[in-house]
């Protein structure tokens, strides 16, 4: 059993510390900002009138300065990353200066780094300081993470960042495994699309890049549970596809999404609806737009309204609001009028419309803002702040 207490974020006044459950303050309102524990760690910074950028820093459960368990990440423009070895999907720069550099970091659980840095220039850095010779004096004006053992990338020729190569995939040790293409995608179930340099025409080839289904479609994406949405070069049309190149549906469709928890969204005559895998219509094409299902939920737009159906195309929520978010952890963030609150999925209030931003719920969390102020929220619509 986890007997690890649950601490979230708490602002007094312009200070942030951390609390339980019942607004028991257990770390100290000390910091200018705190951010929510990812198993034993929680990013917060002070700010030094003396000193720029402010000092951001991990600390443990007992608000203690963590100094360990750490990784001190080298970045190819010079800088350093701090990333906490509990979880390795959160990252923080320590160097905030460092920020007008970096368009994005993210580490993924093969163990490397993906950057994007100035100008756009990717860049891959692995965690165990593994220097692999297909890296080596190479940047990427474009990469994707690595999928199924491969990464899409294209590779800057000279200081020019218009001079650079097609898209090809790598492996992990940076060593080009296919002939250029236009574009790439990524691969899922053995099979990427990708698109020739010479023809214009998406197909997709295997991880040997062997071509398994010829290019002839104008538009292609992934494979999801052996099915993907392709576009006709023909008459510009959607449908879908199995493996084999074999159509699912006709190609009848205006635009078509990416398949997700076995549906698509997909648009006839201007108006949008859904299909299954096996290409039957689970909802009428009656709506001006839609979301992709999330926990069994897909955000409908009616009319100039919002609202939600289920997986069945029964409406749960009727199409009343001014925005939407998703579902999360069994809540939606709704917008009424100009306030936002929170519906259960049967369109029950559960938390009042008084908020002017919300966020969706993540480990039984909200971060919301009142009135100009800013704090987070529980699913019962408790808020851990005083003013």
């Amino acid at each position: 059993m986890d007997n690890k207490p649950e601490l979230i974020p708490y602002r007094k006044g312009d200070k942030w510390g951390f609390c339980d459950r019942n607004k028991r303050i257990v770390i100290e309102c000390k910091y200018d900002s705190a951010y929510c524990f990812s198993d034993d760690v929680a990013v917060v910074s002070q700010h030094d009138p003396g000193y720029y950028p402010d000092d951001v820093y991990f600390i443990n459960r007992f608000g203690e300065k963590v100094t360990s368990d750490l990784w001190e990440v080298k970045l190819p423009n010079g800088f350093e990353a701090l990333v906490s070895k509990n979880k390795i999907s959160w990252i923080n720069l320590t160097d905030m200066g460092a920020l007008q550099y970096m368009h994005s970091i993210e580490l993924y659980k093969d163990g490397y780094f993906l950057i994007e840095g100035y100008h756009h220039i990717y860049s891959f850095v692995f965690v165990d300081g593994r220097d692999y010779p297909g890296f080596a004096n190479t940047s990427f004006i474009s990469a994707r993470p690595f999928s199924e053992g491969l990464a899409a990338v294209q590779k800057l020729k000279s200081n020019n960042l218009n001079d650079c190569s097609g898209s090809y995939f790598i492996n992990i040790e940076g060593i080009a495994k296919t002939k250029e293409y236009y574009h790439c995608g990524n691969f899922s179930g053995g099979l990427a699309p990708v698109k020739e340099l010479q023809g214009g025409c998406y197909g997709y080839i295997d991880k040997t890049g062997r071509q398994i289904i010829s290019a002839q479609y104008a538009k292609a994406n992934d494979f999801t549970d052996g099915v993907a949405t392709v576009c006709n070069n023909y008459n510009r049309l959607w449908g879908v596809i199995d493996k084999a190149g074999k159509q699912i549906t006709s190609f009848v469709y205006d635009d078509m999404g990416n398949f997700k928890d076995g549906f698509v969204k997909v648009k006839s005559n201007s108006k949008w609806g859904f299909i299954d895998k096996l290409g039957k219509q689970v909802t009428q094409f009656i709506y001006d737009s839609v979301s992709d299902f999330l926990e069994g939920m897909a955000a409908v737009k009616l009319n100039g309204k919002y609202g939600f159906i289920d997986s069945s195309g029964n409406n749960k929520v009727y199409a009343g609001y001014e925005e939407v978010l998703g579902f999360s952890e069994g809540l939606a963030g709704v917008k009424n009028g100009t306030k936002w609150g929170f519906i259960d999925k049967s369109g029950n209030k559960i938390i009042p419309f008084i908020y002017d931003e919300v966020h969706a719920f993540s480990n039984g969390l909200s971060f919301v803002e009142l009135n100009g102020t800013d704090g987070y929220i529980d699913k019962t619509g408790m808020q851990y702040w005083e003013d």
